[in-house]
């Protein structure tokens, strides 16, 4: 790649060409895993997992795995929460050489179903918490093998057993071997797979079969497995544009997530080998928690504290008790709820180092809020599913600007090219669709050629992105291609306006989409949060809206909400607003 503008900011020690090893993602991993040895890597309550056992338990899983018939050209669903689970069946699965499918566990049976089959899985491991959906689905999708965890497994014993009181309880603790559920003294604890044999009625393509997550690695090794593993194999399977249409496979293989991660290294270098804490709170079944949160903390040496759940207060509570330096990747509707959160200067936020903000456009005013209440950096950050995900990200100690995305990382090609044709490339201020090449682009959509060759063509990925590049080289977003507003012939940016309103000292969260309209096409419309205890009116958002707008820009109407639909990782859907 020649000389790039945006390279003279850079940051003094971050490289503009890496070097890439042609070596498999957990083998990235496990580099550093010896490294930190005896080092605390997973944080889940008060548990506490070491690098060793991290690469003992995977490699378990792995020969598990491998016993079963499941390695290279196999798939395995992962419906898992942030727990030490994750962590350990994602590498293992990586490390039988198979193919990591994770998913958001949130999603139902139906949903669960057309992930099993169009991924052509052979195995689901999943949380007992969501045992009663994923039982469904394999039953519709025709899977056998099954692998439960269960949060006991990683508890104490007094908090296990409370745990595994609790299920019972709820009627999920007692379970039955009848319908072929095998029995075993692991599988019983915390509320295993298959909560009662009827659900089994009906199951004709093969005998359900359910093993605690404890027995599969108790029939495993912790010595590695000897499977050849390169940086061309298909590593994960993550499906995106769910919200937009059908989901697509996004195929990441090992060197598209290596590469990512040794950028990421490369960008962040301040965060010293095995010192920082990472608070993984974004879901490991999204690209961003998968590669800042946990590829990217482990290979930095990072002890991670896994949040299963995002809530405000335990989040705050969290940070409070944790060593600097803290690395808290997230969403901005996290950074936003921090910012309202009742009595929030009595917390003390000073073990917070850096924030990344990705997902999701960062607002100014989230970020201008956030950094004065936490004296801390937050830099926003860009990328997609389909690029591993990080293409780019600010300048942790340099020059950053307001509502920038930052700059394209180490080895990261991008142009602003015309939205007719998507071949003319556009001088720097002017707007068109975001185009990028590097290594962390996927190798394309799984089983869906005409897909791929929609967004590939000639090594670059079309991302449906409107964007810009200012001078100095720094990207902008503008909005989703499909999301622009064509009014009385006017191109209007969804974002655009929602900058403006949530710079309104009453609004807590705002979002803005387009709705048809018989003279014009499209008008505007705004759907607005206020802030706890205020009072708006429409008028008032109006009048603020025909102060900050050009006159085509201003919505035509408000509607008031007490929040805003979002996708699990925080997106606003706003396919769910214009049906309102």
């Amino acid at each position: 790649m020649e000389e790039k503008i945006w390279f003279k900011y850079y940051d003094n020690y971050v490289k503009k060409h890496l070097e890439y090893p042609d070596i498999s993602l957990h083998e990235l991993v496990s580099s550093r895993a010896r490294e930190h040895w005896n080092k605390t890597a997973l944080v889940f309550m008060q548990y506490r997992m070491s690098y060793k056992q991290l690469e003992e338990e995977s490699n378990c899983f792995a020969h598990f795995l491998l016993k079963k018939g499941i390695g290279k050209g196999k798939q395995v669903v992962l419906v898992l929460a942030n727990t030490p689970h994750f962590p350990v069946a994602y590498y293992g699965v990586l490390k039988a050489g198979a193919t990591a499918v994770p998913v958001n566990p949130l999603y139902t049976a139906r949903e669960l179903v057309y992930f099993l089959k169009d991924s052509e899985a052979s195995l689901v491991v999943a949380f007992d918490m969501f045992a009663q959906r994923v039982r469904s689905a394999c039953e519709e999708a025709g899977i056998r093998d099954v692998v439960v965890g269960s949060a006991a497994d990683y508890l104490p014993p007094i908090q296990a057993f409370l745990y595994r009181f609790l299920k019972k309880g709820r009627g999920e603790g007692k379970q039955r071997s009848e319908g072929g559920m095998r029995s075993s003294g692991v599988e019983n604890r915390g509320g295993e797979f298959g909560v009662r044999s009827s659900g089994l009625k009906g199951f004709s393509a093969k005998e359900l079969v359910g093993i605690g997550f404890r027995q599969a690695l108790r029939e495993g090794s912790p010595y590695p497995t000897g499977v050849q593993v390169k940086g061309d194999d298909l590593a994960t399977l993550i499906y995106t544009g769910g919200t937009t249409g059908v989901s697509k496979g996004a195929m990441l293989l090992h060197r598209n997530l290596v590469a990512n991660t040794l950028q990421c290294s490369a960008w962040f270098p301040e965060i010293s080998q095995g010192r920082a804490t990472f608070v993984a709170v974004m879901p490991f079944f999204h690209s961003f928690g998968l590669t800042v949160a946990l590829n990217f903390g482990l290979y930095m040496g990072a002890e991670i504290v896994l949040i299963p759940r995002f809530h405000a207060r335990t989040l705050l509570e969290t940070l409070q008790i944790l060593r600097p330096p803290v690395v808290l990747p997230a969403i901005p509707s996290i950074f936003s709820a921090i910012n309202h959160f009742p009595r929030i200067e009595q917390y003390n936020l000073s073990s917070l180092w850096v924030s990344i903000s990705g997902g999701a456009p960062l607002p100014v005013e989230v970020q201008k809020k956030f950094e004065a209440l936490t004296h801390s950096i937050l830099v926003e950050g860009f990328g997609l599913t389909e690029t591993s995900p990080v293409t780019h990200v600010n300048p942790l100690l340099g020059k950053r600007k307001e509502g920038s995305i930052g700059l394209p990382l180490p080895d990261t090609d991008v142009k602003i090219v015309d939205v007719e044709n998507g071949k003319k490339e556009l001088p720097a201020g002017e707007e068109g669709e975001v185009i990028i090449k590097g290594p962390q682009v996927m190798a394309g959509y799984w089983k869906n050629a005409e897909e791929t060759a929609k967004v590939l063509m000639d090594g670059w990925l079309y991302t449906g992105d409107i964007g810009r590049m200012d001078e100095d080289g720094f990207f902008y977003i503008v909005d989703r291609k499909k999301d622009m507003v064509i009014t009385e012939g006017f191109n209007v940016f969804p974002r655009e306006i929602e900058e403006v309103l949530y710079t309104h000292p009453k609004v807590k969260d705002a979002a803005a989409v387009g709705v048809k309209d018989r003279l014009k096409g499209e008008v505007v419309k705004a759907f607005v949060v206020p802030k706890e205890g205020e009072i708006l009116t429409k008028e008032e958002i109006l009048n603020y809206c025909q102060e900050h707008l050009a006159w085509y820009k201003v919505p035509k109407s408000v509607e008031f909400l007490q929040e805003l639909p979002r996708s699990a990782i925080g997106k606003v859907l706003r396919r769910e607003l214009k049906k309102q």
